[in-house]
Parts: structure tokens; sequence; C-alpha cells
């Protein structure tokens, strides 16, 4: 590299790692907080949390249970971690070893407690490498035309810069050192494509292949696949004695990487086991007995359908260790079983799917906070700060299944136009492997853990999701061409339409406030009655002052008492009074009059009711009311941009987790929780006679 190309590398790898850093650190920080994952980590390096708050603050300091030496934290960068509590294991290991490292020794030059260790340490690394894989691509000539060029590398940074995945880099989360080793891979096997071989570009991509690989067991297959062109071009390209190096060296590499899945804790397998059964295969199953029967397992077992592995007695008798559950159960069932019945049952499974591609939209988990947050304070709040790739995506939601079905369409499409153009087998094979690995790991969350945190887990899909419309842009970007821009249009126009042209509900009108006649929304119909929601907030106010339990909150009186002020008489007796459910939390699950479920939280409004027939609820009657989960996703089935507004707006319906946050509409087709004395709008919901 001549010396004025190593100045601008410089400069551009400087200017990307400042970019990342105010990203993540501009007040207030964003990360990730814990929604108890972090635990498997930090208890090898006997790190514990100084707030307890799990869920709804990101944090950033941590408490170290036995400081030992610099010098030892020296030396431990370069041991191997064999004793770990929960018995996990990660290349991710070897960042926070370092970061340990670094930590102790800013303690010691600032005359700072041993005790604490701040997540910079660790941030910090993330950001360097992250940077160095962007530099990378973005200092090569990927088109000939100079506009061209600088346009794939605006939508590479745009994509991949987007703070839905910044987030991951200042948490424990193994999903950071996932993200940013595949993109490294993908940058250095794009290396290879020019037919930049070094042996410093192999030795990086191999390296590369193994840390992305061993951060997370799941890995494995998607590190096999892009293996497979590394290889060939070794063995096309390389000499006799580079070309057996490197392939051994890829061996190797693989063997090790598939140490870290076969060291998967055993209690990790059960409990996705377990989940991939009973909150997956039996999960909203219509069919539950029989779909035991076809799994190989006892019909009795079905009646633990619909509840995760860490439901505890009485809903799950077996939850704690149980010789009559391993024989019945794990004994009988692994997850090519589950597999095999999905394939099987192609309705269920394509309805899984489609739940999948919901859950997919958005780039980071949607029930997790990405700030620091108080005791007092702590909340579902998010910093939306350099979302828009994000932001677009989650504007697919109802037609996720659609979006990605036009991604594939295209990119096999891209390989045919590849082939007809006689590419190299090389730039085929990886775009095989990239598409073989994205379609894995679409269809490997649901089968092996079932519906469980399914937005956290499908991480790596969206990454490959990604790099494969990239590399759509990469492969065909011409601005001068119309072929082109007519095929740009015409995809863009299909999935504009087919997710944003919106559907007119029907509307009448009923009441007035200030003088101005209020609008609602049809939501059913019966002989003489019809249920409506308004069009708009009709105000803001808080939900209660500290409780969920819709029955006894503040808005439920304050909201009824509305019926005298905005309609007239003879509107007011139109409106009738109606029994309606109130879900209920997992503290007053107890006074339930019906249901037998938790109500399960999911956040994209096409399957917000989850299991809402089955939830514990109480039955109250009202004039008025919030609207529940279920009359949002009705609306949302209506009309998806009727169902959201510009301002965040409250459901009936309680956060089971807590007492005191319910469940809210955001203008980003979610369906997130707040704390209840959030200041939100109010969109009613009644039954009135026609």
């Amino acid at each position: 590299m001549h010396k004025s190309n190593k100045v601008k590398f410089s400069a551009l790898f400087i200017f990307i790692v400042i970019a990342i850093t105010l990203l993540i650190y501009l007040p207030p920080a964003i990360g990730l907080a814990d929604n108890s994952d972090f635990n498997r980590t930090m208890r090898a390096f006997g790190l514990t949390s100084m707030s307890g708050i799990k869920n709804w603050s990101a944090e950033y300091r941590y408490k170290i249970s036995n400081p030992t030496r610099i010098v030892q934290y020296f030396k431990n960068i370069f041991l191997p971690v064999n004793d770990s509590p929960s018995g996990y294991y990660s290349t991710q290991f070897i960042f926070i070893k370092i970061a340990l490292f670094f930590n102790a020794l800013a303690n010691k030059l600032v005359h700072r407690n041993p005790n604490l260790f701040n997540l910079f340490f660790l941030t910090v690394q993330f950001i360097i490498v992250y940077a160095l894989a962007l530099v990378l691509f973005l200092k090569e000539k990927w088109k000939n035309n100079s506009y061209d060029n600088m346009a794939v590398k605006i939508v590479f940074a745009f994509i991949f810069l987007d703070c839905g995945y910044l987030v991951y880099f200042n948490s424990f989360f193994g999903e950071s050192t996932t993200l940013i080793f595949l993109i490294l891979s993908f940058v250095l096997l794009m290396y290879l494509e020019k037919d930049k071989n070094s042996f410093l570009v192999y030795i990086g991509l191999i390296l590369s292949l193994f840390i992305f690989s061993g951060s997370k067991p799941a890995n494995f297959p998607s590190a096999l696949l892009l293996s497979v062109p590394l290889a060939y071009y070794a063995i096309k390209n390389e000499g006799t004695r580079k070309k057996i190096m490197i392939c051994v060296s890829v061996v190797v590499m693989l063997f090790a990487s598939y140490s870290y899945v076969k060291r998967a804790p055993e209690w990790m397998t059960k409990v996705t086991t377990f989940q991939s059964v009973f909150f997956g295969v039996l999960y909203k199953n219509p069919a539950p007995q029989q779909a035991a029967k076809d799994l190989g397992l006892p019909p009795e077992l079905a009646k633990l359908d619909s509840i995760t592995a860490y439901m505890q007695h009485p809903l799950n008798p077996y939850s704690k260790p149980n010789p009559n559950f391993q024989s019945l159960f794990f004994d009988r069932i692994s997850k090519i079983g589950v597999l095999k019945y999905y394939v099987t049952h192609p309705a269920l499974f394509a309805e899984k799917l489609d739940e999948s591609a919901e859950a997919a939209l958005p780039l980071r988990p949607t029930y997790l906070t990405n700030i620091n947050l108080s005791n007092e304070r702590a909340d579902l709040m998010f910093e939306f700060r350099m979302n828009v790739w994000e932001r677009i995506r989650k504007g697919f939601s109802g037609f996720a299944s659609v979006f990605l079905a036009i991604v594939l369409v295209l990119s096999v499409a891209n390989l045919i136009i590849l082939f007809r153009k006689k590419a190299g087998l090389y730039s085929i094979l990886l775009r095989l492997a990239l598409m073989g690995a994205a379609a894995g790991q679409f269809i490997v969350p649901i089968v092996s853990n079932g519906n469980a945190d399914l937005q956290k887990h499908l991480l790596l899909f969206n990454v490959h999701l990604d790099i494969l419309i990239f590399l759509l842009v990469l492969d065909n970007l011409d601005l001068k061409s119309r072929a082109f821009t007519r095929v740009g249009i015409a995809a863009t126009s299909l999935l504009v339409l087919t997710s944003f042209c919106p559907n007119k509900p029907e509307t009448l009108t009923m009441g007035s406030i200030d003088g101005k006649p209020i609008e609602w929304y049809v939501l059913e119909k019966s002989s003489i009655w019809v249920k409506v929601i308004a069009k708009d907030a009709l105000y803001r106010s808080v939900y209660d002052e500290r409780s969920n339990d819709y029955t006894k909150a503040g808005i439920q009186q304050s909201l009824n008492a509305k019926r005298d002020i905005w309609f007239s008489q003879d509107e007011s007796d139109r409106i009738r009074k109606t029994q309606y459910p109130a879900f209920c939390n997992e503290k007053n699950s107890h006074q339930a009059n019906v249901g037998d479920r938790p109500h399960y939280w999911f956040s994209p409004i096409k399957y917000v009711s989850q299991d809402s027939d089955r939830a514990f609820r109480k039955i109250y009657s009202a004039y008025l009311t919030l609207p529940s989960v279920d009359d949002v996703e009705r609306l949302f089935d209506i009309s998806k941009t009727a169902s959201v507004l510009p301002i965040d707006y409250w459901l009936s319906t309680p956060y089971y987790g807590s007492t005191d946050k319910a469940r809210i509409v955001s203008s980003d087709y979610q369906v997130y929780h707040r704390r209840v004395d959030t200041v939100l709008g109010i969109r009613p919901v009644m039954w009135i006679r026609v």
C-alpha cells in the first residue's frame, strides 16, 4: 500500500471509529438491556449487575466479585476459560478478557475501585473491529462508474451503520460478535472475488469465520456454508502448497468452531428442546394431542402446550428436574423430529414462518430498552437514533413474507443473470452460500426454540438478509441503465403498493368534541350492533398512577365519564354497556374468571393477540373502553395504516410480567409496553346500535 493510500485508509478508519462512537455514546448512550441472557456470560468472569434491572434499562457498569492483579488479567487473555459456572462458552470471551485487562489498568491509573467494570472497554473493541470491516469495504473500488461506486458504498454504510445493529455492541449479547465477524467475513470473501488473495486476507477470513462461528452455536451452519466458496477459491487459484495450507486451515477452523457447538450446556439444549415443542409445535396448534402423538410423545403431555420452559408449577408440573419427564419427553424428541413434523404439516409451518417474518423486521429486540434508566424511571423506552433502515424494514409490517419472497426471487434472478453473463463459479457459490445460510437461519429459530425470543434469535438471519439485499444493489446498480431503473422502480413500487396502499375502513360519525364531529372506524358488526374504534386519539392521559389492572385503572373511570360530554342524550342511549375481557398480569392471574395461560408478549401488530383466547382475564362491564390486543389486530387486518397513529396510544391489555406497565401501539407498527403513569393517546372502543 502506497503512503498516500495508507494515510487515506487511516483517516477513513479514524472517521468511522469516531462516527460509530458518537452514534453509540452521544447522550443518552445507547445499548441493550439484559433479558437474563447476560448471566451466562457474566458468571464466567465473576461479573454481576449493579442495578439489578432487567429489560427496562441498558446497563454499562458492573461489579467484579473477585478482582485480581493487572498481571493476572493480562495472563488470562491467553488462557482458555474452562470453568464457566453456566457451562456456556463463546469466542466472545476473548474480547471480555481483553476488556477486563484494560479496565483493571484504567482503574489503577485513575485510582478507581478495582471492583468496577466499565462496559466501554468491551464496546470499544467491537467499534474498532467493525470500523475495520467497514473501511476494508469502503476503501475499495467496486464499480467502474464513479457515481455507481459511490452509490454502492452509501448503501452499504446506510444499512450496516443503522443503530438497530450498533446497539448490540454496548451489551453482553453474543450477537455483537456474530454481526461484526459475519460482516468482516463477507467483506474478505468479496476481496477474493476481486482476486485480492494475499495471505493476510486468507488469515483474516479464516480467523473471522472462527470467531463468528464460535460466538453462538447457531452460527456454525453459516460458517460451514461460507467455507465452501473460500475452499473452492483456494483450490482453483492457488499453488499446491498454498492451497493445502489454506484447506487444512479451513478444516481445522471448522473443527475448532464445532467444538463450541458440542460444548453447548445441557440445560440450554433442554430449554430450547422444551420450547421447540410446547412453545413451538403445540403453541396455538388446533390439535395439540394429535401433534404430540405425531411427535412420538404421550398425548397427556399435550397439557403443557403453549408454555415456556421457564414457567413454574402449577402451569408447568415438570418445572423441576423429573426423571419421569426425562423418559417421557427428552428421551423421545429431537430437533430433527420437530423439523419433520413441520415439513409434514405445511399449513402450520407456513403460519409459523410468517410469524417469524414479522418478528424479523426490527433489527433489535423490541422488548429491551436501549438507554440507561434509573430504578425510579425503569421503562420500555428507546432512543431512535440513526434508525432509518430499521424503520424502512418495519414499514413492511403485515407483508413481511411478501418482502422476503421478493428479495428471494430477485436473488435467484440475480444468480441466473450472473450465470448467463458467465460470471466466475466463485461468485455464484458465494451468493448461493449466503442464500442457503439466510434460508437456514430463517427456519432454525422457530424449529429449535419455538416462538420464544424470536426477534433476538433472528438477528443472524437479518444480517444475511441485508447482505443479500446489498448484493442485489452491488451486482446490478447501473445508474445509466434503463433496465436497472425500470426493474428498480417496478420492485420498489410493488413493495410500496403491497405494504402501504391503504384500505379504507368503513366509517361513521357520532358525538363531538369542541364542536368537531368524532369519526369512528367499524371493527365488527352484528344484526343491529356495531363495534367501533375512534379514528384518532381523542385526548391524552395516563393509564393509571400505578396499576395495570384495567378493571381498577383510573382511565376506565375517566373514559366512561366522557360519555356524557361527547354524546347527546340520543347518542348516549345508543351506546351499549357491554362485557369486556380485562387481561390479567402475573400477580393477579389468580383472580381470573376465565383462561388458563399467561398472555404472551409479541410486538408485531399482525400477531399481537397471540393466545388471547386462553389468556387469564377478568370480565368487566363498560360503555367505553380502551382497545384490546384483539381489537388492534382486527383493525390492522382491515386497514394497516388505520391501526397506527402519529402518536402512541394505550391498549387496555397489561404487560403480563409487571404490575405497572400496559401495552401501547406505536407508529412503527409495533406494540410495546410503557409505565402506566405515562401520558399517551386515548382511542376509545364501544358498541353502538345502528
